[in-house]
């Protein structure tokens, strides 16, 4: 016998919404996959889909401050040798061959944070889809006392997906808002929120500001400005 929230395969359906120690982790919103100017951009991706994302991932990153929760950007960067060749990824090259020789250079421009977000507390440098996957992430994360991640950004089926199923895998609880994620293709967009509902407590980013906002901690706080994990 199955209730409402059941899923198929017998899986219930991850509902709880409990920020008092959460984290709120921004995947890869940055200016080469973003901004009009980015290496994304200017070979022909449609940057529309995660810049449509900014006022809410803002407004997440905004609240979190206000309630004391830290927030961290996760930066995909290809390692490129002297000559600017992308060297140590071959996965990402073989989908997009013009990042062989251009973008998401470590350091550079095209690896910040675009311009409509808020700066980060901590910014992690990612070599892969995951920003567990050989990086200090989990390792920043537990000194915190964090454990629950919200996910934010993009893209949905591909760096937001492997980031939940790595923080998963390491006994986080995974807040995943389906309006702070985004990818090129709708279908996939739903798909993969399918596929993460065993897995993922999804609520809107509305949802999340309000939780923050209830917070005995809340309160209108400056910038404390940022640092590099």
């Amino acid at each position: 016998m199955t209730g409402d929230g059941d899923l198929r395969g017998g899986y219930l359906r991850q509902d709880r919404l409990s920020l008092a120690a959460a984290a709120v982790i921004v995947v890869d919103m940055t200016n080469d996959f973003c901004h009009a100017d980015g290496v994304y951009a200017r070979h022909g991706a449609d940057c529309a889909p995660l810049r449509a994302l900014l006022p809410d991932i803002s407004a997440v990153m905004a609240a979190a401050r206000s309630a004391g929760r830290p927030v961290v950007l996760c930066s995909q960067f290809i390692f490129r040798d002297a000559a600017g060749n992308a060297v140590a990824s071959p996965g990402m090259v073989a989908a997009r061959p013009w990042l062989g020789a251009e973008g998401l250079a470590p350091g550079s421009w095209g690896t910040r944070i675009v311009d409509g977000l808020p700066t980060p507390d901590f910014t992690i440098d990612k070599p892969r889809a995951s920003g567990f996957f050989a990086t200090s992430l989990d390792l920043l994360l537990r000194g915190l006392g964090v454990d629950t991640v919200i996910l934010l950004g993009g893209y949905t089926n591909q760096c937001i997906e492997a980031t939940a199923r790595d923080a998963w895998a390491l006994d986080y609880r995974v807040v995943l808002p389906p309006d702070g994620t985004a990818c090129f293709d709708p279908a996939l967009h739903e798909a993969t929120l399918t596929t993460l509902a065993p897995l993922t407590t999804q609520r809107g980013a509305a949802a999340i500001v309000a939780g923050f906002a209830a917070m005995p901690s809340f309160r209108n706080s400056p910038d404390q400005g940022a640092r590099h994990a």
